[in-house]
């Protein structure tokens, strides 16, 4: 996830002192968006969100999480997250600087519609799920179709100790 600050850093570092911590982008040590990443050997994504506004009220709703990155120090949320339209001033600026700090680095950036994306997620593909039985060292696979739901059988394989 380190490379993905830097990739930000540009964006983000003219409002505050930007950093990453653990999986969450912060100025200091209060958040203003997270992410996830999924990698399989075919494709990469990386999913970035980022928290504009919110109201009070309804983050004091929220659970404290069971599980809390150390550098939230058990603060309750609004202690924890910030809004970022406290600290940048035009948010068109922003959103348009996001994509050009993605070119820089040199990916490509599409633009799409919902439709476009919607469409794009009614397309066939397979999903490869692992079980791995640590007990007896073998790995199950299996695809699961998206649309039907149904499970092709997989391979059983030993596992190497690296595999895990």
């Amino acid at each position: 996830m380190r490379w993905s600050e830097s990739l930000y850093s540009p964006v983000f570092s003219p409002y505050g002192h930007f950093n990453l911590q653990e999986n969450d982008y912060c100025f200091g040590d209060v958040k203003f968006g997270g992410n996830a990443q999924a990698i399989t050997k075919q494709r990469f994504l990386h999913h970035t969100s980022l928290l504009w506004d919110y109201h009070d009220n309804r983050m004091k709703l929220l659970k404290h999480p069971a599980k809390i990155p150390d550098y939230r120090a058990d603060r309750d949320h609004l202690q924890f997250v910030c809004k970022l339209k406290d600290y940048v001033p035009d948010q068109q600026k922003l959103l348009s600087s996001i994509p050009a700090a993605l070119e820089q680095a040199g990916m490509t950036v599409q633009e799409a519609s919902i439709k476009e994306a919607e469409e794009a997620l009614k397309r066939d593909y397979f999903k490869n799920t692992k079980l791995v039985d640590l007990a007896s060292g073998m790995q199950l696979t299996a695809d699961v179709h998206p649309s039907s739901g149904n499970i092709a059988p997989g391979k059983k394989r030993a596992l190497h100790p690296f595999d895990i």
